[in-house]
């Protein structure tokens, strides 16, 4: 099974331990996104989660460092959770590094090793209606939409609707990125 994929600006890979995933998990308790609000978890409440997103198996939630290929620093994290036929990712990019095509291409990433290594047939990603720049990183990423689910997360002090997108097996099978991803 590969497990780090690496792209020309960043590589997504197994965070190495525990004090590298609480340096990212501080960083993003401290800088809640303005689009999904803040976390209502601490650090401490957060550390257990590791040995539990740090697997990689199909019964598992996970997460992937994001890592900038030019510094090598963490950019981000994307979380992947494999079930059955279908996957749900989740991107969180840190504010510094953002507007950069980071986020865009933690996805591709995490398609290419969620299709390489799981008998999936589509990943899927939500975001919420407002949020233009990941809805318009999601369709970058080759991602279709599939619906609107009205007024189901709270967020900036009133409910909005949450949009959902789906990367089939076909479409990505049809894709030139996923033939200049390095895998290892």
């Amino acid at each position: 099974m590969y497990t780090t994929y690496t792209g020309p600006q960043v590589r997504i890979r197994p965070f190495r331990d525990l004090a590298e995933w609480d340096s990212l998990a501080c960083i993003g308790i401290e800088e809640p996104g303005e689009h999904w609000g803040p976390w209502f978890e601490s650090v401490q409440q957060n550390r257990p989660l590791f040995n539990d997103y740090s697997g990689m198996n199909e019964q598992k939630e996970y997460c992937m460092a994001i890592e900038e290929i030019r510094t090598g620093r963490l950019v981000g994290e994307e979380n992947i959770h494999p079930h059955r036929l279908g996957a749900w990712l989740g991107t969180h990019v840190l504010e510094g590094h953002r507007r950069r095509g980071y986020g865009v291409e933690a996805k591709l990433l995490a398609a290419c090793l969620l299709f390489d290594n799981f008998p999936l047939e589509n990943v899927f990603a939500v975001t919420l209606a407002g949020h233009s720049r990941a809805i318009r990183g999601l369709q970058l990423c080759g991602m279709q939409p599939l619906g609107c689910e009205a007024t189901s997360y709270f967020s900036a002090g009133r409910y909005t609707n949450r949009v959902y997108f789906n990367l089939s097996r076909t479409a990505w099978l049809a894709m030139d990125y996923r033939h200049r991803v390095h895998r290892s």
